[in-house]
C-alpha cells in the first residue's frame, strides 16, 4: 500500500491542508483557462458582429435625420455606435494582438463612409418613387384625363442646394420631361415642371 504523505501548513493559526490548496489552485486554473478560451471564442464571433452593428446602427441613425424623425433615437443612436466602437477597439486587441488597435478604428471608419453613402442613395430613391404619381397627376391637370401620358419612372440628376433636385421623368409613351423636386417639411415634397418642355 502506498503512503501517502500530507504535508500541514500553519497559517494565520490555522491548520491547512497543503495538498487541498494545490487541488483548488488547479482546479482554479483550469476554471479560468476555460473562461480564456471561452472569452477568445466570443471575441472572434464580436470581430465581426460588432463592425455589422455599427454599420446597421449608423444607416438607422442617418435615415432617421434624413427623414427628420425620432431625434430621441437618433441620439440613442449615436450613443450605442460611441460604446460598440470603445468596445470594438478592445476586442480587436484580444484578437489581433500584434496589430496596432488604430486599425479598428480605421475599419468602423469605413464602414461609417459606406454606410453614409448607402442612406445617401437610399434618400433619393425614396425621392424619385414619391414623385413619380405627382408627374402623372400634374400631366393629367394640363392635359385632361385622358390624354395625359403617365410617368413611369423618375430619376435625380443632381441635387441642386440642400432639398432641391433636378431629376428626369420618364413617361409611357417615351418622352422625358425635366422636373424640379423640393423637400419641404414634414416630409413632403413639391415636384414642379418648368414650362418650355
Amino acid at each position: 500500500m502506498e503512503k501517502k504523505e500530507l504535508s500541514k501548513e500553519v497559517v494565520d493559526d490555522k491548520i491547512i491542508d497543503t495538498e487541498e490548496v494545490k487541488d483548488e489552485t488547479t482546479q482554479n486554473t483550469e476554471a479560468h483557462k476555460k473562461e480564456e478560451d471561452d472569452d477568445k471564442k466570443y471575441d472572434k464571433l464580436w470581430i465581426f458582429a460588432e463592425p455589422a452593428l455599427f454599420a446597421y446602427n449608423t444607416y438607422v441613425v442617418f435615415n432617421n435625420i434624413m427623414v427628420g424623425d425620432g431625434y430621441l433615437w437618433v441620439v440613442l443612436g449615436i450613443i450605442v455606435n460611441i460604446v460598440i466602437a470603445v468596445n470594438y477597439q478592445s476586442v480587436f486587441g484580444r484578437v489581433f494582438p500584434k496589430i496596432n488597435q488604430k486599425w479598428a478604428f480605421a475599419v468602423l471608419a469605413v464602414l461609417l463612409f459606406f454606410s453614409l453613402l448607402f442612406v445617401g442613395g437610399q434618400h433619393w430613391e425614396m425621392l424619385e418613387e414619391s414623385s413619380v404619381p405627382i408627374v402623372s397627376q400634374i400631366l393629367e391637370e394640363h392635359y385632361g384625363k385622358g390624354n395625359a401620358a403617365k410617368c413611369k419612372e423618375v430619376a435625380i440628376d443632381e441635387e441642386i442646394s440642400d432639398g432641391l433636385y433636378n431629376a428626369t421623368a420618364i413617361l409611357n409613351n417615351g418622352n422625358k420631361l425635366k422636373v424640379v423636386i423640393e423637400e419641404v417639411e414634414n416630409n413632403r415634397i413639391i415636384v414642379s415642371i418648368p414650362q418650355g418642355q
